[in-house]
């Protein structure tokens, strides 16, 4: 039986990729099918695997945004969710531009990070609430 969604996760930390692959991996209808850590990592993978998700550090040799951006010039249908420590306003802006659906900060929860990534295989987008917010107060 097929998963009803495929994830590849890249990020340079094996400790953490590893904690994201378990978690991903023990929710219903999810498979991680494909991992690394870097943007060369990422681009290739998702070439390889065409994933319904791509959860991806920002923080990856060769840069997160990097791989975004080759991986949506290259036409591919593969949705970007960004999992990231940065709170940099400007990586948020410009993760969004390229066309990054969620963008979430490594303190989130479990059952957190699997709800957004079923979203962003639905084509929704998230951003975690307290950036979210910040940036509604700064542009008012």
């Amino acid at each position: 039986m097929s998963p009803d969604l495929t994830v590849v996760v890249v990020d340079d930390h094996p400790l953490l990729r590893s904690g994201v692959v378990e978690t991903l991996n023990a929710a219903d209808g999810v498979q991680v099918v494909g991992e690394g850590g870097s943007a060369d990592d990422a681009v290739a993978t998702v070439r390889a695997k065409e994933p319904d998700v791509l959860v991806l550090d920002l923080g990856i040799p060769g840069g997160g945004l990097t791989a975004a951006r080759r991986i949506v010039e290259a036409g591919l249908d593969t949705r970007i969710a960004v999992l990231t420590a940065s709170e940099d306003e400007q990586q948020l802006e410009d993760a969004l531009k390229l066309g990054v659906r969620a963008y979430l900060l490594k303190g989130v929860s479990a059952s957190e990070l699997v709800d957004v990534v079923r979203r962003v295989a639905r084509d929704e987008v998230y951003v975690t609430p307290a950036l979210a917010a910040r940036r509604l107060i700064d542009k008012s």
